[in-house]
């Protein structure tokens, strides 16, 4: 399987200057207003030691004086600031994530340290009484995604998904949030600044209908998609069933969205991020499959050579293919 990036990363100085009449620093400037409502690590008093959370605050000062000394880091954060501030709005004032879901911030710990910009919260339309359904997302216009990736599969082989420390819910219930499955959502540089004009200019036609939604969306299912087999792979059906739940109801939204859908997903390879994420797992899925039916064949291999005997631990489930393709 190939990684992603590697010579095809975008440059941020070439982000930059895809479009020249955008107005960089207004954009930026709009974006920390619309991130300023953060949480603030030390009103989790009531939940942790004042020092400890002194020593992950010290911490989060430590990286941004890193970025500060590494200027095309610093440039990139600033896309991806701007890229988060308008998923994070549009996310819920156009419902880019459905009709009954919400964006919620995340702390400066839980950005730098844990790398979550922020998480969507579903709530079951028919039953608003029911618990919501929490997704992790970490947000890049950068194609060289493979790090992430390879910690979002370790996280699946030791058991255990992403863990937001300091997280207060739309009740503003706080507290430790364990077991949060993540996606990461790319797109490119150009496709950043198309948006990032349309925000400017709260241009409310066009952007219900642009097409970052239906990238945001695909990217978030076939990962979901993705990472369900890896889970039950590794036999960690708890996770699965974490994944599958949160894949029912992105279906759901999409299902909403099919006209838009059908309309621009031809179109959305184009996006050289977005079909480096994509195409990382497609061929993923592709080597998943070769092992779940490995794995199939094994088992009846097994079976026929028991003479009728029932295998010790056998639990009559088979690990079912992805139906991706």
């Amino acid at each position: 399987m190939k990684s992603l990036g590697g010579n095809n990363s975008i440059e941020p100085r070439f982000v930059k200057k895809v479009d020249e009449g955008l107005d960089f620093g207004k954009a930026y400037t709009k974006a920390q207003a619309v991130l300023k409502d953060k949480p603030d690590e030390f009103d989790f008093g009531d939940k942790y030691e004042r020092q400890e959370i002194a020593q992950d605050v010290d911490r989060v000062i430590r990286l941004k004086e890193k970025f500060k000394k590494e200027r095309e880091r610093k440039e990139t954060k600033q896309m991806s600031t701007i890229l988060e501030a308008i998923i994070f709005e549009q996310g819920e004032l156009g419902e880019w994530f459905g009709e009954n879901s919400f964006t919620i911030g995340v702390s400066e710990f839980d950005d730098f340290v844990n790398g979550i910009d922020m998480v969507v919260e579903f709530h079951e339309q028919d039953d608003l009484e029911m618990p919501p359904l929490e997704l992790g997302i970490d947000v890049t216009f950068t194609n060289d995604t493979t790090p992430k990736f390879d910690g979002l599969k370790e996280q699946i082989e030791n058991g255990e998904l992403s863990t937001i420390k300091y997280f207060c819910d739309s009740t503003d219930v706080r507290g430790k949030k364990e077991n949060v499955p993540e996606v990461i959502i790319g797109v490119s540089g150009k496709t950043t600044n198309e948006l990032t004009q349309l925000w400017l200019e709260k241009d409310h036609d066009a952007l219900p209908k642009y097409r970052i939604q239906i990238m945001i969306l695909e990217q978030i299912r076939v990962q979901l998609i993705a990472f369900m087999s890896y889970a039950k792979l590794c036999d960690k059906d708890d996770l699965a069933d974490i994944y599958e739940s949160r894949l029912q109801v992105v279906n759901k939204i999409i299902a909403k969205k099919k006209e838009l859908y059908d309309e621009v997903i031809p179109e959305l390879d184009e996006d050289p991020v977005y079909f480096a994420i994509i195409n990382y797992i497609r061929e993923w899925q592709r080597d998943m499959d070769e092992q779940i039916k490995a794995k199939k064949k094994g088992q009846q291999s097994t079976t026929s050579h028991t003479k009728g005997r029932i295998p010790e631990g056998f639990t009559g489930k088979d690990v079912p293919s992805s139906g991706y393709y």
